[in-house]
């Protein structure tokens, strides 16, 4: 595969030992703007999110015909950040964090008094059920975004959000400032995107339908084939 583009990703240095050309990989980055999220999201992006200390940012990673949540965390006070991939990271970050945030995370809210000295619970997309239904979303909906590369032609896009209103898709973005190398190695990064632009060359031709019946005809089959001709009794 040769790799033709402005800026060197983390898997490029595998072209070195591809002896064929083709196919051409042309990576132009190509930014597309959303009114809303496409993608599944936890919402956990708006900043000062009930007085919290902690900022999430959510990205979203195209790659191949399949989407991969990165939450980006970082504390104001204590300048600590986390790349999260899984709930386990989320919990590890928060255990880090610890007080009050690690309270609200794993009480499924925030506690707080208004009229009348009442007590209830407000749940944000900021606790732990939030992000579980996050990744669950992710996970289940990762295969079904294939038209978006398809139409695009293209095997790689990086999604985020900007301000309040805007959700910007960058296609053929640099997989090296996300470390997507924690998910895929250069290898199979590179044979990745190789077989993804080769099936794209060549499509597969769609086999139309084909009843049982008509499959059996067509191997040789009748309706005696699997079954004893019938055998008169000796009288």
């Amino acid at each position: 595969m040769r790799i033709v583009s402005d800026f060197k990703d983390y898997y490029d240095c595998i072209s070195a030992t591809d002896r064929e050309k083709t196919p051409v990989f042309v990576r132009n980055r190509v930014r597309g703007v959303y009114e809303n999220c496409p993608f599944p999201t936890n919402g956990s992006f708006i900043k000062y999110y009930y007085g919290r200390s902690w900022n999430c940012d959510e990205v979203t990673i195209g790659f191949c015909g399949k989407i991969y949540p990165l939450l980006i965390f970082s504390n104001y006070s204590t300048g600590l950040t986390a790349r999260c991939r899984s709930l386990e990271q989320v919990d590890g970050f928060f255990n880090a964090l610890g007080g009050k945030d690690l309270r609200e995370y794993l009480e499924q809210g925030r506690v707080t008094r208004r009229k009348w000295r009442r007590k209830f619970k407000l749940t944000s997309p900021g606790c732990r059920s939030g992000f579980e239904e996050y990744f669950n979303n992710m996970e289940k909906g990762s295969s079904s975004y294939l038209k978006w590369f398809e139409d695009r032609r293209c095997p790689v896009f990086v999604g985020r959000q900007e301000g309040y209103n805007n959700y910007v898709v960058e296609w053929n973005a640099n997989l090296r400032l996300v470390e997507f190398y924690r998910v895929f190695p250069p290898e199979q990064a590179y044979q990745n995107i190789r077989m993804f632009l080769d099936n794209l060359a060549v499509p597969l031709p769609n086999v139309p339908p084909v009843s049982d019946k008509q499959m059996a005809e067509i191997k040789g089959f009748d309706k005696f084939s699997f079954r004893k001709d019938p055998i008169r009794r000796k009288r």
